[in-house]
């Protein structure tokens, strides 16, 4: 009996698995039904052919994927050991593998779909950085490079390490999302060491941050005489044995009428905060005193008329290149700006030393204009 019901259950599910058995009942039922006509002819007494009643389910799915391992276990439980050998032996669970029930709906198999699912796409590989040299100058979301990060904590072990480890002057000048270079920040937190070191090595003494400074402009604007010295002194041939590379050569000092977005040179910022020291550096290395901005057209002079500041207009009366009648683009000079502001210590300052009083030019109407807007 149990031989049969053997033969009868592989026999439906060959049938079953060619498409000649349309009627065969699966979902929540049982697979009896497919047996009967096997049964009738072998007669009744010798199986018991009583099933389980229909379950109505919608299962629509059925897979055969999912019983090889139940259906092994299963058997060893109901049936004896012999006949649980016998059905191992004859790999039931490899015909469940192999086949593939739809509903009616016509769905593609769930195998394919996990193929889709499953399928390995090549996605461009993320680069990281590799060497130490790499690692040190990758730079983070914010654009900074460790060596910027080293500055910015100001550990000079560190930076001097970072230094020496560049294998070439250009990675010195990756700036950051403000386009500072590391240079930048060493004149900013008053490194003055790391400043020099920097500019040894080959760190471009030009390039701008994001509001057109130089290291220069920055240095003068917080009146560290100490760093505008060094950016000013150019680099002598035993400085740059230090270096394990050559390095391109670079005027030092700078061109000292590069102008920020404000429109204002080293001279102009050194004197909005009366650093006289700085701007005697400047002078000294060849800054022109009558150079003008490039929003008005004022020099530092103006400067010192225009806001009383009479420790920056004695400085400047010293040197006798400065021009004391100079004009602004809307054609102000120093003694006009004083006398609009009363300034009266100021104008006869500026008239002891030569200047004189001029009606203003007639294009003066975006100078009126500027002053108006700083009273």
């Amino acid at each position: 009996m149990y031989t049969y019901l053997l033969w009868s259950v592989w026999l439906d599910l060959v049938l079953l698995s060619a498409g000649i058995k349309s009627d065969i009942e699966i979902d929540g039922g049982t697979i009896c039904n497919a047996t009967q006509n096997f049964e009738s002819d072998l007669g009744s007494d010798d199986l018991d052919t009583d099933c389980a009643p229909h379950i109505e389910h919608r299962s629509t799915h059925f897979h055969a994927a999912h019983f090889p391992s139940k259906v092994q276990g299963h058997v060893s439980e109901v049936f004896d050991s012999g006949i649980g050998d016998s059905l191992k032996s004859q790999d039931l669970g490899k015909h469940f593998q192999d086949m593939q029930i739809y509903d009616s709906y016509n769905e593609e198999p769930e195998t394919k779909c996990r193929e889709v699912n499953n399928e390995t796409r090549a996605e461009p590989a993320e680069y990281r950085p590799t060497t130490q040299e790499e690692i040190v100058y990758d730079q983070d979301e914010e654009g900074d490079t460790q060596l910027h990060l080293a500055i910015i904590q100001k550990i000079p072990v560190l930076c001097l390490y970072f230094i020496n480890l560049v294998p070439q002057f250009y990675l010195l000048n990756k700036q950051n999302n403000l386009m500072q270079t590391p240079l930048h920040l060493a004149v900013m937190t008053g490194m003055a060491d790391i400043v020099r070191r920097l500019i040894v090595a080959g760190a471009d003494i030009t390039l701008r941050d994001h509001r057109g400074d130089t290291p220069l402009h920055i240095a003068s604007r917080n009146g560290d005489k100490e760093i505008v010295r060094l950016l000013l002194d150019p680099v002598s041939y035993e400085e740059t044995l230090q270096n394990s590379y050559k390095i391109p050569y670079q005027k030092i000092p700078q061109n000292l009428e590069l102008r920020n977005y404000n429109g204002q040179t080293c001279l102009h910022v050194a004197a909005e905060g009366t650093f006289l020291e700085a701007l005697h550096l400047l002078l000294c290395k060849g800054s022109n005193i009558n150079t003008m901005d490039g929003k008005s057209g004022r020099t530092v002079l103006h400067y010192a008329a225009e806001t009383n500041n009479r420790h920056l207009l004695e400085f400047l009366l010293q040197n006798y290149k400065v021009k004391v009648n100079a004009r602004t683009y809307g054609g102000q000079t120093p003694l006009m700006l004083a006398q609009g502001r009363t300034h009266n210590a100021v104008v006869q300052r500026l008239m002891q030393a030569g200047a004189v009083f001029e009606h203003p030019q007639e294009d003066s109407d975006s100078d009126d204009d500027m002053d108006e807007s700083s009273t």
